[in-house]
């Protein structure tokens, strides 16, 4: 089983490589994958990925799914980084 941070690295290759469905894929296995233990900002730049993966996938209608998606697993209020959203982290 890999770490979370290995499932993260491996979203970032993948997006790189312009393969985003994997990207979505891996980054979602790294949020599985973090214990309650790290640190919320982990999570804000995941899911921060997993929006920027769903809009080159998608477009907008993804995108909305998944800030509705982040806002149930973030607890703080603001959990997505605009900045990160063509600048995957």
């Amino acid at each position: 089983m890999s770490s979370w941070k290995e499932s993260k690295d491996a979203g970032q290759q993948a997006f790189v490589n312009e393969n985003y469905p994997e990207a979505l894929n891996q980054y979602t296995n790294a949020i599985d994958l973090l214990t309650s233990a790290t640190n919320t900002k982990e999570h804000q730049v995941l899911l921060s990925n997993v929006i920027a993966c769903r809009l080159k996938i998608g477009g907008v209608d993804m995108v909305t799914k998944a800030v509705e998606d982040s806002k149930q697993v973030c607890m703080c209020k603001i959990c997505i980084c605009v900045r990160y959203v063509y600048h995957v982290v």
